[in-house]
């Protein structure tokens, strides 16, 4: 069965859709997939391509009227004098989250140089703490910068507690947090440059 006669079964029985839309997503890797073997020699191991059908599944993107962007575009030209772009060939993720009630949110939102508006992702999930949301939204910027393919980032984040504890050495991480702090550190060593920096503007 191909990927047209699954899709057509799957519409005409009208399944769940987010059984509908892993499938997809995991079609969707194992086509990258394919294609970087033909064309770049890279053969990617079956966790890689389940681990990026897994970020597709959890993405989601604000999608606005065309008058709403604009206004989007202009506020942040507008509050350019107080968020400093990134110097060229650059790109800065601002990265915030909230908390309630052991439930979060967090986003990840990405502009170059000349403060254009790039691409976001957003999840939710339920969280023990609010450190424990601060984290996880800088190991969804660590994914969504290797999947995005992009080359020099700048991970900027009011979360001046979990920025200290990837950058400084001696840092010693809570136990709950070890793990997420170890994928950060082992994302981030792929990228070819990534900078860590706090800051209250968002």
């Amino acid at each position: 069965m191909n990927c047209k006669q699954i899709i057509a079964s799957f519409l005409a029985e009208k399944g769940n859709y987010e059984v509908f839309k892993m499938g997809s997503c995991i079609m969707w890797a194992q086509w990258k997939n394919g294609n970087d073997k033909v064309f770049n020699c890279k053969n990617r191991s079956i966790q890689s391509i389940i681990k990026e059908a897994v970020f597709w599944f959890n993405y989601s993107i604000l999608v606005l009227p065309e008058d709403e962007l604009q206004i989007q575009t202009n506020h942040y030209r507008e509050s350019a004098a107080e968020w400093k772009p990134p110097e060229a060939k650059w790109i800065k993720l601002n990265v915030d989250a909230a908390f309630d009630n052991f439930k979060a949110g967090w986003e990840v939102v990405a502009r170059d140089s000349d403060v254009a508006f790039k691409d976001c992702v957003t999840k939710s999930h339920e969280v023990l703490s609010p450190i424990e949301v601060e984290t996880r939204v800088v190991l969804l910027a660590a994914d969504f910068t290797i999947v995005m393919g992009l080359h020099r980032v700048i991970i900027e984040s009011d979360a001046e507690k979990v920025i200290k504890l990837l950058t400084e050495e001696n840092a010693n991480a809570p136990y709950r947090l070890r793990e997420l702090i170890l994928q950060i550190r082992a994302q981030t060593k792929i990228v070819t440059e990534v900078k860590l920096f706090v800051s209250d503007l968002i």
